[in-house]
């Protein structure tokens, strides 16, 4: 190991502790009996009358400004009642209180120290009462923090964030108190926390000093800020460029890995690695380093196992392992993707198979194959690299890792590098066949996102831009298409959507496109819209959109060819074109599943003379083939296939389905010839039911003839009257 590398393990080996500087929680509800001096024992919830009669035993909350106690309704606007004055009745208010303060210790990691919580005030917030950002004071000997336990009263507003070291939480008490629970929060003295304007209602809490007993050292988080700064002086002064790895101490698995998941002091060494990371100047992310190994299993097994290894095996020589890095937390900065890792590189001071792979499988005895056993052992690994080699380090990773770094670039003010390499991802992704599995799941909408970002209309009209986008068109979702247009206008376009309007699946794209931008309130769309429309026809009559195997293509491109022919209602040429370039063509499955279903599904746009039109011809269609009502078959002749590739078995069966009185065939055979003929007889969709007969040797394979073809014509007859009957119910009312 390097002496870098060992520096970092030194400093992190004296890190103890995996909590953080505030955490939260609530509890079920528990009636605390609270009596306040002068005032009756309170209900739960709190109601208005009793807390106007708490007020009156209060006084305005003052705040401390160096030496001094001030009161300023500028500073802090919040009632408080003195502990003194407080009384708790139920004892099981005090059992709530070492619950609670269970497990403020372990969030704040400290569940090893011997705390003690002692009552310091009620306060009660009003609506519009605050308190700006502040630093507890020690208000009692081995203070260190403070506990927060809300009340039963009902507000919105009020949230209390806490910060600490460039970090900050939000912690909400108006969900958990609506929902009958007790919220608490608690955090170290030293750190800044406010109180946001309470909005509605009252917001009523008990504050706790947290005391450590017994303690030689008050506890406190700053502690972490030399951690980092020990930490920040290595990474300043480590000269590799390449990723560097530092392992953590335990195992997780891929569906249960995160910053929060991190057990042990994991969690804490993990924070401060990344915080010093970021002063350093170098990026850094939470992974799972994955040491994978597979080998021949050694043990006591028998033949009878085949398959199976019964669980008892260990690993005997290793025939391939590798150590990679692919899942990341999903939290803060993009991964790098699938990194490969020697491991005299990572930065640990164990061995990665010391332990007990997290998991094992075993494939037992498989004929000529030997057993195999295989190991995956999962660490928690921060992995940073240095800022000035990021473009050089990303530039050999996917283009799905590259993508998700262009979403990171969306939210940041950009450099001259990482516009660089903005643009030289939209390069690689013209020439990214961008189906492959590896970025088919891939967000394209980030292309839109940051050409709006950019903001740079020269770029977009360039024809490097206009054919990224056209590559992109259909991955490219409406809302960001609509995104583009409203910053860049429509003309910008006009060429992307003239070669979408080529090409079927584009112009599926294209036409919701522009049936959502003709709902714009201010019509500055329209004039394009029209322009569109009059080509459409000339479009369409090159496209065969007419396909059984996808409906919903052209079911969506009809739609909306219907919504939108309202521009052009009164134009007779451009409908007449428009219904011929849509009904050249007229399958039954067509008609029925693309243009009945489409008038069906437009009950608003009805009264459009395009929807008529189609109405008409589908009416037609429909009648044409309800009057050629199927008939059922007076004998067994069954018609023979036109098109086959089996002359042996239809020379068997030829005389059989030809025959008007045979209804029973069989064919004695053996088991491969019997597979063969009922392939065959599957292919061809003869009507025909098989039963194997096993008696004998060989078996018979028993050929039964039935009606499957009437009835399916039968049965598409009457949903053919079905269709006739809602349209003509529609287009009548």
């Amino acid at each position: 190991m390097s002496e870098f590398g060992a520096k970092i393990l030194s400093v992190l080996d004296q890190i103890k502790g995996s909590g953080n500087y505030v955490t939260k929680g609530s509890h079920p509800i528990v009636i605390p009996g609270l009596v306040v001096a002068n005032v009756p024992e309170i209900s739960f919830p709190i109601s208005a009358e009793q807390i106007e009669l708490l007020i009156k035993q209060a006084n305005k909350a003052p705040f401390g400004k160096g030496s001094k106690t001030l009161v300023d309704a500028n500073v802090r606007s919040v009632w408080e009642i003195d502990a003194g004055k407080i009384s708790f009745l139920n004892p099981a208010w005090y059992t709530l209180i070492t619950s609670v303060l269970n497990k403020v210790k372990e969030g704040l990691g400290i569940a090893e120290n011997e705390v003690t919580a002692s009552l310091y005030k009620l306060l009660i917030y009003q609506k519009d009462d605050f308190f700006v950002a502040h630093k507890d004071s020690e208000k009692e000997k081995d203070m260190f923090g403070t506990l927060i336990v809300g009340l039963q009263s009902k507000h919105t507003g009020g949230d209390l964030h806490v910060r600490f070291d460039g970090k900050e939480e939000v912690i909400d008490f108006a969900e958990p108190i609506n929902n009958y629970e007790i919220p608490f929060a608690a955090f170290y003295a030293d750190c800044e926390h406010e109180i946001n304007k309470v909005t509605s209602g009252y917001r009523i809490c008990l504050t706790y000093n947290l005391i450590q007993k017994d303690c030689k050292q008050t506890l406190q988080i700053a502690g972490r800020k030399n951690y980092v700064l020990q930490i920040e002086t290595l990474f300043k002064q480590n000269a590799t460029d390449g990723p560097l790895v530092v392992l953590l101490s335990h195992q997780y698995t891929p569906e249960n890995f995160s910053l929060v998941s991190l057990k042990h002091n994991d969690r804490h060494k993990a924070e401060i690695l990344l915080a010093a990371a970021e002063k350093a100047g170098y990026f850094a992310k939470l992974g799972l380093l994955t040491c994978y190994q597979i080998g021949n299993l050694e043990g006591d097994f028998y033949y009878e196992n085949y398959g199976s290894a019964g669980g008892d095996g260990e690993m005997g020589e290793v025939i391939e392992e590798y150590i990679s890095i692919e899942n990341w937390a999903e939290d803060g900065l993009p991964g790098l993707g699938r990194l490969t890792i020697p491991e005299n590189e990572i930065i640990k001071n164990f061995d990665l198979k010391e332990e007990e792979p997290i998991t094992k499988e075993e494939e037992g005895y498989m004929g000529n194959y030997g057993m195999t056993i295989e190991y995956w052992y999962h660490y928690g690994a921060v992995v940073f690299w240095k800022k000035e080699e990021h473009f050089r380090i990303i530039a050999q990773q996917a283009l799905d890792v590259k993508l998700n770094w262009l979403t990171y670039y969306v939210g940041k003010t950009c450099n001259q590098a990482e516009l660089d390499f903005i643009k030289n991802t939209f390069e690689e992704i013209k020439t990214t066949d961008i189906s492959a599995y590896w970025v088919k799941k891939s967000d394209f909408n980030i292309v839109a996102e940051i050409l709006v970002k950019l903001n740079d209309e020269s770029y977009v009209q360039s024809d490097k831009c206009i054919d990224l986008l056209f590559r992109l068109f259909e991955k490219i979702d409406i809302n960001h298409w609509e995104s583009l247009v409203e910053n860049f206008g429509f003309p910008a376009f006009s060429q992307v959507f003239l070669k979408a309007s080529d090409c079927i699946k584009p112009l599926k794209h294209l036409l919701e496109l522009y049936y959502q931008l003709s709902d714009k309130p201010d019509k500055e769309y329209d004039a394009f819209i029209i322009a569109a429309l009059d080509n459409l026809p000339l479009h369409l009559s090159g496209l065969s959109f007419i396909k059984e195997d996808n409906i919903a293509q052209g079911l969506s491109i009809v739609s909306n060819i219907i919504r939108l022919s309202r521009y052009k209602n009164d134009d007779s040429i451009w409908l007449k074109r428009i219904i011929v370039s849509i009904t050249h063509v007229l399958s039954r499955s067509f008609v029925n599943d693309v243009l009945a279903e489409a008038l069906l599904l437009n009950d608003g746009n009805r009264k459009l003379n395009a929807a008529a039109a189609i109405f008409k011809i589908c009416k037609l269609d429909l009648k044409i083939r309800i009057e050629n009502k199927p008939l059922l078959p007076t004998n067994w002749t069954r018609d023979l296939p036109t098109e086959f590739g089996n002359k042996k078995m239809l020379t068997i069966i030829a005389a059989f389905i030809l025959s008007p009185t045979e209804e029973i065939f069989e064919y004695r055979a053996k088991e491969d010839l019997r597979n063969e003929m009922e392939l065959f007889l599957r292919k061809f969709k003869f009507d025909v039911d098989t039963q194997t007969i096993k008696k004998g040797s060989p078996y018979t394979l028993r050929l039964a003839k039935n009606r499957n073809s009437y009835l399916n014509l039968y049965k598409k007859w009457e949903e053919d009257i079905e269709y006739l009957k809602k349209l003509e119910s529609a287009f009548s009312s």
